[in-house]
């Protein structure tokens, strides 16, 4: 269980890294996939979040 936890945490952070490299608020992720601004924040602190949103982000991302 603590590698399940490890992998979210890893990949929340690698998501807010690239968020910031190119230089959207969290707001504005959330606006661009379309995904709630509760979500974004929800998975950047505890790495938690559906697929489908997961997936909307990585394609406004780039990644």
């Amino acid at each position: 269980m603590d590698n399940i936890l490890a992998i979210k945490q890893n990949l929340a952070n690698r998501v807010r890294k690239r968020r910031k490299e190119i230089k959207l608020s969290q707001l504005m992720l959330a606006c661009k996939a379309q995904v709630s601004l509760g979500s974004i924040k929800r998975f950047e602190k505890i790495g938690e979040i559906s697929l489908s949103s997961l997936l909307r982000i990585a394609v406004v991302l780039d990644l």
